[in-house]
Formats: C-alpha cells, structure tokens, sequence
C-alpha cells in the first residue's frame, strides 16, 4: 500500500529538498509520484515460478483457499503476504491449504539515523 508519507518522500526525492510548486501544481505532481509509485509496487511482484530457489528470503503471496478444493470451513480465510524461502521438499510452505503465486524481494532494512 502506498501511503502519503511515501508519496511525499518519493516527490521530494524526484525534485529535491528545496522544490517551489504552487499547490494546485502540487497537487498534480502528488498524484502523478502515487500513480508512478503504484506500478512500481504492482510490478515489483513476479510469478512465483521465477522465485530464487536457493534458500533466499523473500514476500510472498498467497491468495484465498480455493472454494471448489476445500471444505467451506476455510472459505473466507483471506489471503496471506509473508516471508518464505524455498526448500527441496516442501517449496515455498506458507500452510497446508494454499500455495503463493507471486513473490518479490524483501524490502530495503530501514536506515538508521542518529538524531543526537
């Protein structure tokens, strides 16, 4: 999810820490960096079939079980986003109903600031 925060950063980043914009110039830029940050994240997650599989960490997605092969007790469990990795004998196991579809690497570790 994007949100405001990241939007903003992302503006400031693209025009630097001393930008002049009008608000209504403004305005469209925050809506262009949200519809540019919003096709990066859509794209960063690939089918699951390119994952590495050496063990690397990484998100991946699951969707919601499938009505048609499981009882209706888990019907409305929702999907899941997690970290997994792969390994030889069970694949990327998220549960026992599920399988991801897609995956996308881990993000950056916040940085640290020392703010003294």
């Amino acid at each position: 999810m994007i949100t405001d925060q990241m939007v903003e950063a992302a503006l400031q980043a693209y025009c630097g820490q001393d930008h002049q914009l009008n608000f209504g110039v403004l305005g469209d830029h925050l809506k262009a960096m949200r519809a540019a940050l919003e096709a990066a994240e859509a794209a960063a997650w690939q089918p699951i079939g390119d994952a590495p599989c050496d063990g690397t960490t990484v998100l991946v997605y699951a969707p919601p079980p499938d009505p048609e092969k499981w009882h209706e007790s888990v019907w409305d469990l929702p999907a899941i986003i997690c970290t997994a990795a792969y390994h030889e004998d069970a694949g990327f196991c998220i549960d026992t109903i599920r399988e991801p579809t897609h995956w996308r690497p881990l993000p950056a570790a916040q940085k640290e600031t020392n703010n003294v």
